[in-house]
């Protein structure tokens, strides 16, 4: 439910009109409002108001970046970089991520919801991160005139492969889906794997970066 909500709602929202600055500001100012109005609810209508909340606000922010890319190539260390970062604030004890998984509050305001049967009490799902890539990565593929049918699928198929991995490994501190997402994007767009030359150093190096995050994360 939580991944077809994202995927839902990047591919139909009017990115384009969302990355202009006058209206990305006006979304941020009301999805924080909602968020801290959500706060104050009771868990169940207040998991829904913040859901809502992350995923206007997601949605802005990536399309803001998205819009401005330059080339489809660019999308391949989009997602390198990002992979790496997500590994990183997932699983070091310093991560950006680590800190809002181990604090509730926080959790509660930055996250998708939805429900786990059999109970009914709204469980964190999808990260705040995971929507402003999926938004980017639309947005994006609409302004270099990739297939919409294949972003939508790599971005499901991402978030699915996340939510399996967290299953298969249990993982109660959470999975990162960035790196998931910006392989199925660059499976899914033979474009994606067309770099500049004069960009192949700086994606070399994010691929390398990575690597880095990677072995750090496997050595511990």
């Amino acid at each position: 439910v939580a991944s077809l909500a994202l995927v839902v709602t990047v591919s139909l929202a009017p990115l384009e009109a969302l990355a202009r600055p006058k209206v990305t500001l006006a979304v941020i100012a009301v999805g924080v409002a909602a968020a801290l109005v959500a706060w104050k609810l009771p868990l169940g209508p207040g998991a829904l108001v913040g859901s809502l909340a992350v995923l206007a606000v997601g949605s802005a922010v990536g399309a803001t970046v998205g819009t401005r890319m330059e080339t489809a190539g660019h999308i391949l260390a989009v997602a390198l970089v990002s992979a790496a970062v997500d590994i990183w604030s997932v699983n070091a004890p310093s991560g950006v991520t680590h800190k809002i998984v181990q604090t509730p509050s926080l959790l509660r305001l930055l996250t998708i919801h939805a429900t786990v049967p059999p109970t009914r009490t709204p469980e964190p799902m999808i990260g705040f991160g995971d929507v402003v890539f999926a938004a980017l990565y639309v947005s994006a593929s609409r302004r270099f005139g990739l297939s919409s049918r294949r972003t939508w699928a790599a971005l499901f198929a991402g978030i699915l492969m996340a939510g399996a991995a967290a299953a298969i490994f249990a993982a109660g501190g959470g999975v990162p889906a960035l790196p998931f997402l910006g392989l199925a994007m660059v499976v899914a767009h033979p474009a994606t794997r067309k770099v500049a030359p004069e960009d192949r150093k700086a994606t070399a190096f994010a691929a390398l970066v990575l690597a880095a995050a990677v072995a750090k994360v496997a050595l511990r």
